[in-house]
């Protein structure tokens, strides 16, 4: 987190972004992460390498946080899972962006993102599976990540559909 951060600061201050226009509209950089025990390590990082007025760091619930005062001009988001959507981040930068961004000119890191799924089916046997005891699938309900490609190489799963769409999130537009 902090050098992505890190770098995007360095890259609005080679974009022209001065200490006065830091001076007079605040941060160029607004970083989450959701893990507390981050935010002091980044606190130091960012102080250790002259970046702590230009990347504004959270690591609270961002619904809890006053408008800030000053408002920053980029986003950067981590808060991601492999699901896209599992860590708030739907609620979480609309909140961000009303509380913490430049009203019109302010970006957003990822931009855009696009859910897909497919339809699989899991089993030890599934060449097989007429007549099995099913109940191998209940280890998959509580998993939150599944090695799928190794799981079809074993021949313990298979695709039961084509690759679909099923959302597409504009973040910096602001359009789901």
């Amino acid at each position: 987190l902090g050098q992505i951060s890190m770098l995007a600061a360095r890259c609005a201050r080679e974009m022209g972004i001065s200490e006065a226009d830091i001076d007079t509209h605040g941060y160029t950089v607004i970083a989450f992460e959701q893990m507390p025990k981050v935010s002091s390590l980044a606190q130091c990082l960012f102080h250790d390498n002259e970046t702590d007025r230009e990347v504004f760091f959270c690591s609270e619930d961002i619904r809890k946080l006053p408008n800030q005062p000053q408002r920053a001009q980029l986003i950067i988001c981590e808060l991601f899972d492999p699901g896209l959507l599992g860590e708030g981040i739907l609620v979480l930068l609309g909140e961000a962006r009303i509380k913490l961004c430049a009203a019109f000119d302010h970006q957003v890191i990822p931009a855009r993102a696009t859910l897909w799924a497919a339809a699989f089916q899991f089993g030890e046997h599934l060449q097989n599976c007429n007549g099995f005891d099913l109940s191998v699938f209940n280890q998959y309900r509580t998993g939150l990540m599944v090695d799928l490609d190794s799981m079809v190489e074993k021949g313990c799963a298979r695709q039961l559909s084509h690759v679909f769409e099923v959302f597409s999130f504009d973040f910096e537009a602001n359009i789901l």
